[in-house]
């Protein structure tokens, strides 16, 4: 929650003494990059929980309504003017629908001007309420209470003594403090939406420290720099800002990427900051690589200490980060749904009530959606997993030894064992394996001695069986035990075999310089085809593990591959969900 820096003073948050961070310059200003102004996961996540999905409804406060101890006024008309341009402004540009409400039962946050003396405003929230009403109280609705809160006479000029405290005789202003007041409501929104001061230190991404020593930065209504090239003021949003905007809601007309923002990370590491961790049924645990006594769990709704009998919303905050603690986001987390956090030396129990329901969260599918690489570790699962990035590219892609990172300097992403990445501009396949378009000359290439292959079928026996497919049948059946299928050239040109083993543990190898032609996969069978026309179909190949460079012969270990892997190789993703056949994109390489 933030409190303008108007309020005492302009330069209020950029007197803390912070280490300088890396930033671009250009003549003396710093250039904001999307973190900067965006804030972290967990706080973005929070702005899916209104009432309605993609609708924010606010109330305005009237005249002698107290909110929290503050008293609202009837707002001047030129001020419902202003009020009414920057949620124009925002309902024509982003995916979002905001409007007034007549009662504040209906609201998800509500717009307070105040009596009292004061320069400026701030949104602020957690445990607002008002003297006639009570919290909205659905689990982990704090956004919910949410106020926007504007003094009076904010920007009205010298004449007013900003030392007294109010009730406060209103001031007309003239146009330029007027445009300054809206400057201020648009910023105040900008927090409401997903966006923080580029001086916020909270989730480890901030710019600027302050001004003597970072100068100016380049043009944002949430920095310090409102000044466009024209000298005139920033009224609503930089063009920059409603990018960083678009990355949250998208566009007018279009699904908000916000509602498919789930930052799972089950990487468990001691320092975990910004993430929300979803449970995938009700009886997993969490782990967490640290003691007991080095965090505190918090109930989220009420806010107390290790409460019981209220929910399975859990916040979490780290007591050894040094970027956050009690006092920051950097280390605080949320685990939804678990039944208990595991900890070096101890486990926690929440002892959740059965009465206790977890409200529903904007996920529209499995896939992992982030808005832009920020930083984060992420532990991807045994299953297929795809992390989706917003306002990123390709070329921001690298991998090496089963890691990927996307982003670059303090905003790269950690990826281990994520299978495909989706950009803006394109998808990117990641597997455990490589093929090649040429040979490896220190290996053997096999060929056939025949030239002809026999009919009929191979049984083996119950033992555990290594069978070449050498042309000596048509059909290979294995039958009980652990088989292994050496599957290569020496089958003779234009044979079609087939492989059929549904007992035991079987696995199908590909030795190197294998050259695949072509291959076809549905959720529970495969095709290859091999150089010259040797045809391979595998029954029940999801049963099966593939090795693929390997020869058990001479002893050679290959890498060994799911069936999921194993179809990925060859550009097929998540092979099991796959509703019919698919042709694999990848085709005329060599197994090396």
């Amino acid at each position: 929650m933030c409190v303008m820096c108007e309020i005492t003073g302009r330069d209020y948050y950029h007197t803390h003494n912070l280490p300088i961070s890396e930033v671009t310059t250009i003549n003396g200003v710093v250039q904001l990059e999307y973190p900067h102004i965006l804030f972290g996961d967990l706080a973005l996540w929070w702005r899916t929980t209104t009432r309605e999905p993609g609708e924010i409804k606010y109330y305005l406060a009237k005249e002698g309504e107290i909110f929290d101890g503050v008293t609202a006024i009837t707002p001047f008309d030129w001020q419902l003017e202003a009020i009414t341009r920057v949620v124009n402004a925002i309902n024509d540009r982003l995916g979002i629908t905001i409007s007034e409400v007549s009662s504040i039962d209906m609201a998800d946050l509500h717009i307070i001007i105040e009596d009292s003396y004061g320069k400026g405003g701030s949104i602020s929230g957690g445990g607002i309420g008002s003297d006639n009403r009570m919290p909205f109280d659905q689990l982990t609705k704090n956004f919910y209470e949410t106020d926007i809160q504007f003094r009076m006479n904010a920007y009205a000029g010298s004449q007013q003594d900003y030392s007294q405290s109010g009730p406060a005789t209103p001031v007309e202003m003239d146009a330029g403090s007027r445009s300054n007041w809206e400057r201020t409501f648009a910023h105040e929104w900008g927090h409401v939406l997903g966006l923080e001061h580029p001086s916020q230190l909270g989730d480890g991404d901030y710019a600027v420290t302050q001004i003597s020593g970072a100068g100016e930065t380049s043009v944002s209504n949430m920095g310090i720099n409102h000044q466009l090239e024209d000298g005139s003021l920033l009224v609503h949003f930089a063009e920059f800002d409603w990018e960083a905007l678009e990355l949250i809601w998208g566009k007018n007309g279009e699904t908000p990427p916000i509602f498919q923002l789930d930052p799972l990370n089950r990487q468990g590491d001691s320092v975990m900051g910004q993430l929300v961790s979803i449970a995938e049924n009700s009886n997993e645990t969490f782990k967490i690589d640290g003691n007991r006594d080095d965090y505190e769990i918090y109930n989220f709704y009420d806010d107390g200490l290790q409460q019981t009998n209220q929910s399975n919303f859990l916040k979490i905050v780290s007591l050894t980060d040094d970027l956050g603690g009690n006092n920051g986001a950097s280390g605080d987390f949320a685990l939804i749904g678990y039944s208990a956090i595991e900890f070096n030396d101890s486990t926690y129990q929440p002892f959740y009530t059965n009465e206790a329901t977890l409200i529903t969260y904007p996920q529209l599918d499995e896939t992992r959606v982030f808005l832009i690489p920020n930083g984060r570790t992420i532990q991807g699962t045994e299953g297929f997993d795809t992390i989706s990035y917003l306002g990123s590219t390709k070329d921001s892609y690298s991998y090496s030894s089963g890691v990927i990172t996307v982003g670059s300097g303090d905003f790269t992403d950690t990826l281990k064992d994520v299978e495909k990445i989706s950009f803006k501009d394109g998808d990117v396949l990641v597997s455990k394996y490589s093929l090649s378009e040429t040979p490896d000359s220190t290996k053997n290439i096999l060929s056939a001695h025949s030239e002809t292959s026999l009919s009929g079928t191979l049984n083996f026996n119950s033992g555990d069986n290594i069978i070449i497919l050498d042309g000596q049948a048509k059909n290979y059946r294995g039958l009980s035990g652990d088989d292994t299928y050496f599957v290569s050239q020496l089958l003779p040109k234009n044979t079609k075999v087939s492989i059929t083993d549904t007992e035991g543990t079987n696995t199908i190898q590909i030795p190197t310089n294998t050259y695949v032609d072509k291959t076809l996969f549905t959720k529970n069978a495969a095709r290859l085809t091999l150089q010259d026309g040797r045809e391979i179909t595998i029954n029940s190949a999801d049963k099966f593990s593939y090795n693929v460079g390997g020869n058990k012969v001479d002893g050679t270990a290959g890498t060994d591959l799911t069936f999921p892997q194993f179809a990925l190789v060859f550009g097929i993703s998540d092979v099991l969900n796959s509703s019919g056949a698919q042709t694999g994109t990848i085709s005329d390489q060599y197994i090396i």
